[in-house]
């Protein structure tokens, strides 16, 4: 694929071992209807944890977050444009198994619908979409009207030939994201054919608050046997506990227990590479099967790091790998129905932010397609050597957020956890 006409304002694109095996429904869950919201989570579940399996490293030594919920919203809302095999491939990727492409409206809507129900006072999730256009473009009335009945997607009409139109995009990204995404492109294609584009927020309290006055510096170990001194946030909690083989498993709930935060940490006296070793080794779903069928409530004490992570990474030939490489190539114009005119190959950037703090967790993601691209002795869970986490909707199994920390990096500049009322 050829180098991409525009590219994210970020850091260097990092790769990192996935530690989210947390994309799978659990064991003990019911089996799911294919019209069910459950059964479209489990689909984009599935493809952002295959996607971010091929963007891993081997070493397991870089942080790396995304949101499988986003990037298959955005793949979701291409797929109503798409026409002959570029359909067929996003579909085949999407689509829940027995089920046709006319039921996804009412199944995809269904979701997000039970995904904003989890919003109250302290926890916060906004999703967004948009679709940006040239003020040329002639795009299919049934594609405007799908889009914006399941998305919520507006269509916008840009000169891509003025510079205004690359402000407006970045503005809309920074706007949706309160911030945490201040940009997504820096160069726009006066000739793209358009640009749609998705956005999740979060800022989640946690149930039970990590106690300030019991934070204190403590030692950190990368996988590469090297220490660093970390903020390791310390408290003692009733929790969803477990113990997988060398690895430990827990399931911090946010404000309401719809959303938890499940993170999976090398055990006692392993080494720090044991999860990126264990991702390696085994599936992601049989690792997240066996912690849930391990799952008790305990009073764990809990060490996590304050830490802020931020992925920039161009996912295209990562989807294209898993089949879809029919949805991105250059051949004719199978997005009429999104512009009439114009063809060439895509392009899809994927930007990731989170922050952990004692009160909470904040989190955003960005994705943009374009053309061209109870126990007797309490546990302790310790979170000092790299580890894995997944920020997940109960209900239906969703997963927002999910990464691999390999070191925590930069603390967050302002306190997650605080959100503001619903409006």
């Amino acid at each position: 694929m050829r180098a991409p006409r525009w590219l994210i304002a970020a850091p260097p694109a990092v790769s990192a071992m996935l530690a989210v095996a947390l994309l799978a429904t659990p064991a003990t869950a019911e089996t799911s209807q294919p019209g069910e919201p459950r059964a479209f989570a489990e689909r984009m579940n599935q493809l952002g944890s295959e996607a971010l399996g091929r963007l891993t490293g081997k070493r397991g030594d870089s942080s790396v977050v995304v949101s499988p919920y986003g990037l298959g919203s955005a793949l979701h809302l291409l797929g109503l444009g798409a026409a002959g095999e570029a359909e067929k491939s996003l579909h085949g990727r999407l689509l829940p198994p027995g089920i046709e492409a006319g039921a996804q409206d009412a199944g995809l809507t269904a979701l997000k619908e039970q995904l904003l129900g989890a919003a109250g006072d302290r926890l916060r999730l906004t999703l967004s979409n948009a679709v940006f256009v040239p003020k040329s473009a002639v795009s299919s009335p049934r594609f405007l009207r799908r889009a914006r009945a399941i998305f919520d997607a507006p269509v916008e009409a840009l000169d891509f030939r003025d510079a205004g139109a690359l402000a407006r995009i970045n503005a809309w990204a920074k706007e949706a994201t309160r911030g945490l995404v201040p940009r997504i492109l820096d160069e726009l294609d006066p000739d793209a054919r358009f640009v749609l584009a998705n956005a999740v927020y979060f800022n989640g309290a946690w149930e039970t608050a990590f106690e300030r006055e019991r934070t204190a510096r403590a030692s950190f170990t990368r996988v590469d046997g090297t220490t660093r001194d970390a903020t390791m946030m310390d408290a003692t909690l009733p929790a969803g506990f477990a113990e997988i083989g060398n690895l430990q498993a827990v399931w911090l709930p946010y404000a309401g227990r719809e959303v938890t935060m499940l993170v999976i940490a090398p055990g006692h006296g392993q080494g720090s590479a044991t999860v990126a070793e264990a991702l390696q080794a085994k599936s992601l779903r049989g690792l997240v099967a066996e912690a849930d069928k391990r799952r008790r409530t305990a009073l764990v004490r809990v060490l996590l790091p304050r830490f802020r992570a931020e992925s920039s990474l161009d996912v295209t030939d990562a989807l294209a790998g898993l089949g879809l490489t029919a949805a991105f190539s250059a051949a004719g114009n199978p997005y009429a129905a999104v512009n009439k005119a114009g063809s060439g190959p895509l392009m899809v950037m994927h930007r990731a932010v989170l922050e952990v703090g004692e009160q909470g967790t904040r989190a955003a993601a960005v994705t943009a397609v374009a053309p061209e691209r109870s126990l007797a002795i309490t546990p302790l869970f310790a979170a000092d050597r790299p580890f894995a986490f997944a920020i997940v909707h109960e209900p239906t199994r969703a997963v927002l957020f999910a990464g691999y920390i390999a070191d925590p990096g930069e603390e967050p500049v302002t306190e997650p956890g605080q959100p503001a009322r619903q409006n």
